[in-house]
């Protein structure tokens, strides 16, 4: 049976990097070879480093967690389509998988691996 490793809004935690590094480990030790990292969106974005780094230092906190899947959430889409394509853009860049929601379906970019 596979266990679920779950984090969601942690869209600020990157402003501190010593508590994105604690969260980091917290989820490793959780994880294990039954277990997949997930996570519910609100990853990327409104966080202040976010806004400087467009989304992107989550791709270090996916390959530290070995996150396998992270859906969006309203704060990746920003209220627009280019934003939802640039969150998109963001994971597609990470070896994880990303699924839509928080939007109408004419908003939700398609993922590719």
């Amino acid at each position: 049976m596979v266990r679920l490793v779950h984090y969601s809004d942690i869209e600020n935690v990157f402003d501190d990097p010593e508590r994105a590094a604690r969260l980091a480990g917290r989820i490793r030790t959780l994880s294990g070879p039954d277990a997949a990292v997930v996570a519910t969106g609100d990853t990327t974005a409104p966080g202040v480093l976010s806004l400087v780094a467009t989304g992107r230092q989550v791709l270090d906190f996916y390959e530290a967690t070995a996150t396998r899947l992270d859906t969006f959430g309203n704060h990746e889409f920003g209220g627009s389509r280019s934003a939802a394509t640039r969150a998109s853009s963001r994971v597609r860049s990470a070896r994880s998988t990303a699924s839509g929601s928080g939007s109408s379906a004419s908003q939700t970019p398609r993922p590719t691996r």
